[in-house]
């Protein structure tokens, strides 16, 4: 027994370590636990031990854990130091948690993430154990839940990093349940906080706006029970935008992620929800059909398409099946292997996870039409194993036969679901080409056995083809080809089961994009059937003319004679030589069979010498060089397969030859007529024009620019004195470097002083890493340059470089992408010795090209100039709260990448450039609060992807373009504070994602229109500072999830409806200084969250009563009305109120009651 006796001389933090430790420990007996609890429990009432709890002592603890006992004491341990943690602050009469609380709960949620991902994870549901501890202790304690709540909650803030991954999960559901079991004291709406928490879920899922990975199918695992609250207006909103993103910038890695999202959105029965985004704007089937086609993104697009098949069992199998479908007839057709496997794979996976359902009880007819009109004619087009293999699914699924599959052991045999069902696939390994010929070759030379099946099945013609001509070539005809089928369909299957386990195991499995569908029988080894291996059949050197251009290739990358096979044999280019050389001896070579023994003394008969050679190993018998066949005129084969000496009679060589004497070896024909000399003569003559014509070039470019380039370093500082002199430049690298940058910014790079000459001396003179014309970043590293000393870089508030170039390192505030939440982060100096892409501001993907460039309240000058667009690959651009000025440059509308134009709080001038609506991606335009002024173009409606606009405080004038309504998917708008006139538009009513709209403070007209309605997801309306008149129309009050609405200082008139009992989560209500009258409705008083009511200003009449004003004293906090009296006359009030809080009277007069 491991007893824990207390050690008078230990302190409580010590003995904390010591009893935490202990408890994680597995092989405690229950004595020993009981003990070791039992002392926990007594010391983590001191301060100073939960103190400890909450440090690194947090993370040693997950980590010692081993088994579910560990894990679920040590969770009861941090889990109760929390609780009186909590209570400590609450008896101090504080409201929000210190930082033990928080830490206290990110140690909880680490310990539920290391539980769930480690090898040996426990088989315990820790959350569910976590959610019965707090709901054990806290139970309807509003004031402590609120605290507790708001621990996780930062837990689930924090931004997402290599120590908090995952994190985020146990720490949203256990906030969301602490929000249920006891909501705080003046709760501020389930809904308002349910709506927070899905939108901080989304974000740290797909990580909006940071550089970390998205979360990993075993974190959005974890995180299900979040998953599967989801309602459909939830999905659309707080996880669809961030998806969007990610899939944008980081697709390939978003599979996994997202195929893991869909799988339990499935499992909760709310798999309908992707409906609406397989195509269209979010188009997933679009963006994994796309990944599905690369080497390494292929396997997790496959799993994103079976998600999406069985979460929409058949809007969802028709868009996927017939995606992939239609790109496998363009994949075959183009002979793209790579896109073929991965289709293959994408099918096969669809059809397996339909089968699936199939299981569980859910079928439909559709899938039978999909596999026999889609799916199976598509995968016969593509033939060979991989073909048949994918498609055998299908073929279950429709309840056919599948045909004989072929017998081909190269084939990815059983890889696709061996990959789909793999929890962390590999891709497959894609054989090289050369593997792939000499496979091909080999099979061909295989005696008589072909693609079982092949000859057999009319509808993969195009994958037999190579089998005919194989099977013709060994001598065999299509009915030897199918009689062999049946014999090596149980091989085949044997063969299949075999790879597929070494797929399982991560073997490397042949790349399964060859149209190889032949079973490789074992060639044969005597010499003379290798010469023979077409005779009987009359096959000629012709019909192995495809298997001989593969000899060809492999030679060619090995240096092996073509016309050689791997056992040193002739091939069937031998077979041709011996025809030609046949034809050279006057035989008739139907006289006899080549194959025949007898031929060489034949050939011998007519007047062909034989004669034994040992040292050649001419057999005096045979008459053959080591098996191979004599030929014509006395030529031998050696083993070699080239032609050797033989002997020859005296009489033979005394034999006169015409020729000789015709032939003179000291004469030569005259030098003008060698046809090498006059070859070689012109080709020196164009060379020499060539170089100099290059020479006068060179130098008169580099004298145009001499002087010009001699550009000096200017900078806000003085440089040091004491930096070494920069080394010479050649000038040839000089000129090539001046060359690329001319490429980008043309004559600019010679205005002294201008930030295009100080960027071009920087990059040449002063840049540490010295690139070269050939750097692939060098285009990007100048432009950024170029940037910094447009917007007066030295001045800037964080990360300007120094006069050491080597101190790279600097202290910044970084901010959320989507939500400007601002944290501490560490960066590279701007114009340092390190990668541009690690500057502060400055954020790229694995390809190295600037993606991000986001520099928030910064202290940026300048202008915008053209050649930002220069950065092609740039999607963000975020320059908030910085002192820019000019124009917008109209060159942005070009940037095919661009979806995030953020430039709000500067000083640009000048109108909204047309360009900009060119851009068919563009996700968010926030130019608010600059000095912009002209209109809204109409073209604004041609951007389907817009989901924010804000164009706020600005100086625009006109109407808001009737086209607006274009924008489905937009979900916040803000014009407020321009001079826009006209009246709402009406096509409002078609932005049903519409969340926010502010149009306060213009000129703006008319009445509130009904359409306005079908906004069913607004939730803040502001129309204050119109001339907006008439009654607020019925459909209004449908507004359910509206919390605030601003329709002061207009011309509303009318009265107010009961109906306004369904605006159940209205916090502000404010229609001040209108011309509304009749009695204030009673009904107000069922809105539970509300806190400020401004009625006054306005005619209303009658009396609040008691019963009224009781009701609402439970959470309103401002209530003013025309409830005072006026002094010329003493008019009595319009409105008797005893429980409003503040009066007013008819001089605009208002006192607090």
């Amino acid at each position: 027994s491991q007893q824990i006796e207390r050690k008078p001389t230990m302190g409580a933090s010590d003995e904390i370590r010591e009893v935490a430790l202990t408890l994680a420990q597995d092989n405690l007996d229950d004595d020993a636990a009981e003990e070791a609890v039992s002392q926990a429990m007594w010391l983590i009432k001191e301060t100073v031990a939960r103190e400890e709890l909450s440090g690194p002592l947090g993370l040693e603890v997950a980590d010692a854990c081993t088994d579910d006992d560990g894990y679920v004491r040590s969770l009861s341990l941090f889990l109760n130091a929390l609780v009186l943690e909590v209570e400590a602050v609450a008896d101090a009469s504080g409201t929000a948690p210190t930082h033990t609380c928080k830490n206290l709960a990110k140690s909880v949620c680490h310990l539920i993430v290391r539980s769930a991902t480690v090898e040996s994870h426990t088989e315990v549901d820790m959350v569910q154990e976590a959610m019965d501890i707090l709901a054990e202790n806290l139970q309807d304690e509003h004031e402590l839940g609120s605290i507790v709540t708001e621990s996780f909650l930062t837990v689930a803030r924090s931004p997402i990093s290599d120590s908090n991954r995952g994190a985020y999960g146990p720490a949203l559901i256990l906030a969301f349940h602490m929000h249920q079991i006891a909501p705080p004291p003046a709760d501020d709406g389930d809904q308002k906080f349910r709506r927070d928490v899905m939108d901080l879920f989304g974000r740290r899922v797909f990580v909006l706006g940071g550089s970390a990975p998205p979360a990993t199918p075993e974190e959005v695992l974890l995180a299900a029970p979040l998953i599967m609250e989801l309602t459909k207006e939830e999905f659309d909103g707080a996880i669809l935008r961030p998806l969007k993103f990610k899939l944008m910038s980081s697709p390939q890695e978003t599979m996994g992620t997202l195929a893991a999202f869909v799988d339990v959105l499935a499992e909760a029965d709310n798999g309908r929800y992707v409906d609406s985004h397989l195509g269209g704007g979010t188009n997933l089937v679009g963006v994994a059909l796309s990944q599905i086609k690369t080497e390494n993104g292929m396997v997790g697009a496959a799993k994103v398409m079976a998600a999406l098949a069985k979460a929409s069992p058949v809007k969802g199998a028709v868009a996927v099946t017939d995606a992939m479908s239609e790109d496998l007839r363009g994949s075959v057709s183009s002979q793209d292997e790579t896109a073929k496997i991965g289709l293959c794979l994408g099918l096969e996976a669809v059809a397996r996870g339909l089968l699936s359902l199939t299981d569980e009880g859910i079928e439909d007819e559709i899938w039978n039409e999909l596999a026999e009109d889609v799916a199976i004619p598509a995968l016969e087009d593509v033939g060979g194993y991989d073909g048949a293999n994918s498609a055998a699914p299908w073929y279950e699924l429709a309840g056919l036969d599948p045909p004989p599959p072929p017998d081909d052991t190269t084939a990815t045999s059983g890889y696709v679901s061996q990959a789909v069902a793999s929890a962390a696939p590999n891709p497959p390994v894609r054989q090289k080409r050369e593997d792939k010929d000499r496979q091909i070759k080999q099979a061909a030379r295989g005696g008589g056995k072909a693609a079982a099946g092949a000859a057999t099945r009319s509808g993969a013609q195009q994958a037999s083809i190579l089998d005919d001509r194989i099977a013709r070539k060994n001598g065999g005809s299509g009915a030897s080809v199918a009689s062999s089928t049946r014999s090596n369909n149980n091989k085949n299957n044997r063969s299949r089961k075999e790879n597929a386990k070494a797929a399982a195991a991560g073997l490397a499995v042949a790349g399964g994009a060859a149209a190889v569908g032949t079973a490789v029988a074992s060639r044969g080894t005597d010499p003379a059937a290798a010469k023979t291996r077409g005779g009987g059949a009359g096959a000629s050197a012709r019909r192995g003319g495809e298997v001989d251009r593969l000899d060809q290739r492999i030679a060619a990358k090995q240096n092996v004679n073509p016309a050689e096979d791997d056992d040193g044999h002739d091939n069937a280019f031998a077979d041709e030589k011996q025809e030609s050389a046949l034809d050279k001896t006057g035989l008739d070579k139907k006289g006899f069979d080549q194959g025949d023994k007898a031929a060489p003394q034949q050939i011998a008969s007519r007047g062909a010498a034989i004669v034994p050679d040992v040292e050649h190993g001419i057999d005096e018998k045979k008459g053959m060089a080591n098996g191979g066949p004599s030929v014509g005129n006395g030529e031998v084969d050696n083993e070699e397969g080239l032609a050797v000496a033989v002997a020859v009679s005296p009489d033979e060589d005394e034999a006169f030859i015409p020729a000789a004497i015709e032939y003179d070896p000291d004469s030569k024909p005259p030098l003008f007529k060698n046809r090498r000399f006059r070859l070689y003569t012109c080709a020196a003559c164009i060379l020499l024009v060539v170089v100099v014509c290059g020479i006068v070039v060179g130098v008169t470019m580099n004298t145009a620019k001499k002087g010009q380039f001699d550009l000096q370093y200017v900078n806000a500082t003085d440089r040091p004195t004491g930096s070494p002199t920069p080394a010479p430049t050649p000038g040839f690298f000089l000129d090539a470097v001046g060359d690329t940058i001319f490429n980008l910014v043309g004559d600019k790079m010679y205005d002294q002083g201008s930030p295009y000459a100080l960027a071009a001396d920087w990059i040449i003179n002063y840049d540490p890493m010295q690139l070269g014309p050939r750097d692939a970043n060098i285009a990007q590293r100048y432009l950024l340059a170029m940037l910094f000393f447009e917007w007066n870089g030295m001045d800037w508030t964080e990360c300007t470089p120094t006069d050491d170039p080597n101190d790279v390192d600097c202290e910044a505030t970084c901010f959320d992408w989507l939500y400007g939440d601002p944290f501490d982060c560490d960066k590279k100096r701007w114009l340092s010795n390190s990668d541009e892409c690690e500057w502060l501001g400055v954020t790229c993907p694995e390809d190295r090209s600037v993606r991000g460039l986001e520099l928030i309240y910064n202290n940026l000058k300048g202008t915008l100039p053209t050649e930002i667009a220069k950065l092609e690959s740039l999607q963000q651009l975020s320059l908030i709260e910085n002192f820019i000025s000019g124009t917008i440059p109209s060159e942005i509308g070009s940037m095919k990448h661009l979806f995030d134009i953020e430039l709000n709080w500067n000083l640009l001038t000048g109108s909204i450039p047309e360009e900009i609506f060119d851009s068919r991606i563009l996700f968010r335009i926030n130019i608010y609060k600059n000095l912009l002024t002209g209109t809204v173009s109409p073209n604004i409606g041609k951007i389907p992807a817009l989901e924010g606009i804000h164009v706020g405080e600005n100086a625009l004038t006109g109407p808001i373009p009737t086209e607006i309504g274009m924008l489905t998917n937009m979900g916040y708008a803000q014009w407020n504070d321009n001079q826009l006139s006209g009246p709402i538009p009406s096509e409002l009513g078609n932005l049903r994602r519409l969340r926010e709209l502010y149009i306060d403070n213009n000129n703006l007209s008319g009445m509130i229109p009904d359409e306005i309605g079908n906004c069913e997801l607004m939730e803040d309306l502001w129309i204050r500072g119109n001339n907006i008149a008439g009654w607020i129309p019925d459909q209004f009050y449908d507004l359910s999830n509206m919390f605030r609405f601003w329709g002061q200082d207009n011309q509303l008139s009318g009265t107010l409806s009961p109906q306004v009992r369904k605006l159940v989560a209205m916090e502000d209500f404010t229609v001040r200084g209108n011309f509304l009258t009749g009695t204030i409705p009673s009904q107000f008083a069922n809105l539970q969250n509300l806190t400020a009511l401004w009625l006054h200003f306005n005619d209303f009449t009658g009396t609040t009563s008691p019963a009224f004003c009781d009701q609402l004293d439970v959470s309103l906090e401002e209530f003013y009305t025309d409830c005072g009296t006026t002094q010329p006359g003493n008019l009595p009030p319009f409105v008797n109120c005893p429980c409003c809080t503040h009066c007013c009277d008819h001089s605009s007069n208002c006192i607090e009651l």
